[in-house]
């Protein structure tokens, strides 16, 4: 995969003008680079005394990883630029929360694509925190209250699953039992 690191910029910094506003501009001065992995163990960085923000890419992971793994560093140099912290406490997770979901509502991550990177996200330190963000996410978006929603990667056309161009994944629709029918819109991953 081929990723533009000009337009991921533009991308986040769309992003922060979401969440930040006319203050958004303070933000986006910072360097971003798109590097081949070189630890197991980041997905990425952020290096305070030269502002830039280092996004490892790996040929497996969906372009949705890594632009959550942008967001994160995205967010240690906002909070660093803020107060000096680049401690993961509350205030960070305020921040990550408000980026991600404007990279959510700006189509640019699919919430349903990001959970399912369940395997993906086995490296990156948040994945608990992240995948719990997608499912409150896609639990604010009431669509249909009386249905779950099952998505998947593999090809179920047999199994009434229909391809989403807009998720790029495919997904069908299961009428919710009545006692379940006042919980709103959940992601359940089918198992392989």
């Amino acid at each position: 995969m081929r990723i533009n690191v000009q337009v991921l910029k533009e991308n986040l910094d769309y992003c922060l003008e979401k969440v930040f506003f006319t203050s958004a501009t303070f933000y986006m001065n910072y360097d971003l680079k798109i590097v081949n992995p070189y630890s197991k163990k980041f997905g990425g960085e952020y290096v305070p005394r030269f502002k830039t923000i280092i996004v490892q890419k790996d040929e497996s992971e969906c372009f949705d990883l890594i632009f959550a793994t942008a967001i994160h560093e995205l967010t240690h140099h906002v909070c660093f630029l803020k107060d000096g912290n680049l401690s993961h406490d509350e205030t960070f997770y305020s921040v990550q929360r408000q980026l991600l979901y404007a990279s959510f509502e700006l189509r640019y991550v699919s919430p349903y694509r990001l959970a399912l990177a369940e395997e993906h996200l086995s490296r990156y330190s948040e994945r608990k925190r992240i995948k719990k963000e997608c499912i409150n996410y896609t639990n604010l978006i009431k669509v249909k209250p009386i249905y779950q929603i099952e998505f998947t990667y593999f090809k179920h056309k047999s199994k009434g699953f229909k391809y989403s161009n807009v998720c790029g994944c495919w997904y069908r629709f299961i009428k919710i039992k009545d006692e379940e029918k006042k919980s709103s819109y959940r992601i359940r991953e089918i198992v392989k």
